[in-house]
This record gives C-alpha cells, sequence and structure tokens, in this order.
C-alpha cells in the first residue's frame, strides 16, 4: 500500500527516501497519473529540499482536475512561490494558518526549520545590525525563540532592546558565493518566475 509506506518514510524522518518512492509510484501509477496524496507529500519534499525547480516541473505535471480538486495542493504551490521570492513572512503564515494532512505536516514542519536555520546562517553573516522586529519577520521565530538564539549565537541585544548587534567572529571560513553559483541562482529564479 502506497500510504503506508509513506508513513513508514515519514516515521523515520527518511525524506530523501520518500521523494524517492513518491517519484517511482508516480511513474508506476495508472496513467503515470498518481494520487492527490503522493503529489502533495513529493511536492512537500521538494520544497523541504530546496528543489524549486524539481517543485516547478511537478506542478506542470499535476492534471489540472487535481489541482482544481486538492486544495493542499495550491497551498503548497503557494509556499513554493514565497520560497523563490524569498518571502519567508509569508511562508511561515501559509504554513501556520492552514491544516495540513497527516503525511505534509511533518515535512512542512521541517521546511519552517531549515528555512529559519538558513535566515539564521545568513542574518550572522550579512548584517552587523539588525532591528529585533526585522529578525522576527525574517525567522519567524516568536520573541522567546528569538532571545535564545541570539544567546546561542553569542549576538547582543542593545540597551534598548530594540536592536540586535551581530558578532560575526571569524569571516575568513565564510562561505564566498562565486559568479557561477549567483548565476545559477539567477537562472533558476528567473525560470522559475517564468512559469
Amino acid at each position: 500500500n502506497v500510504r503506508t509506506k509513506m508513513d513508514e518514510y515519514l516515521r523515520m524522518l527518511d525524506f530523501d527516501g520518500l521523494a524517492t518512492f513518491c517519484e517511482q509510484a508516480e511513474l508506476e501509477s495508472l496513467e503515470g497519473i498518481a494520487s492527490p496524496d503522493v503529489y502533495s507529500t513529493l511536492l512537500a519534499v521538494y520544497l523541504l529540499q530546496n528543489e524549486l525547480d524539481h517543485a516547478r516541473m511537478l506542478w506542470k505535471r499535476i492534471p489540472k482536475h487535481i489541482k482544481e480538486e486538492c486544495l493542499e495542493l495550491s497551498m503548497l504551490w503557494s509556499i513554493a512561490s514565497k520560497l523563490c521570492r524569498e518571502q519567508y513572512s509569508d511562508v511561515y503564515s501559509i504554513v501556520k494558518d492552514n491544516q495540513w494532512s497527516a503525511n505534509v505536516s511533518p515535512i512542512l514542519a521541517s521546511l519552517t526549520a531549515s528555512v529559519q536555520s538558513r535566515i539564521l546562517k545568513v542574518i550572522g553573516i550579512a548584517y552587523s545590525f539588525i532591528t529585533v522586529e526585522s529578525a522576527l519577520e525574517l525567522t519567524g521565530l516568536t520573541e522567546e525563540e528569538l532571545q535564545k538564539e541570539i544567546s546561542l549565537h553569542n549576538w547582543q541585544l542593545e540597551k534598548d532592546g530594540k536592536v540586535i548587534r551581530i558578532e560575526n567572529g571569524d569571516t575568513s571560513s565564510q562561505t564566498k558565493i562565486t559568479a557561477k553559483e549567483a548565476l545559477s541562482k539567477l537562472s533558476t529564479t528567473v525560470s522559475f518566475l517564468e512559469c
């Protein structure tokens, strides 16, 4: 049973295995059309893996009638669009404000944690100072969670309590983006926007 097998991968939090299984289930399904569960799970995993090109191609493959019948797929596609545009506060809102199926919910919890982790890393590299308000919006964290992250990263909250001073530490170990990586990211964004 497809559903039982997906549940096994979810229990183990084996998202790579889950993606492979869902791709295979789609290929082996009658007339190449999988169930909405398979499509929504696969789309969510692609978002978690930050595979926006895969997500876009999957979205184009999903039959129109399934997209129309499954509201969850449309909401996942909204998340994909927001991720591509780096509108993270909208991503957090969509995840938080909607009911998700049992197969998608743990994937989106991992997606949220992954995005927050990436954003915190970027803040640590790109900023010397950031307002608490901006940090909260970018990360989607509560004030209490942000306070823990400030302590964890050895950042300092200014006396007014509204600005965070970022201690960048050793900048020589920071990742530098190559021209090829920048061009790749730009072309990915442009191709995503074209759909």
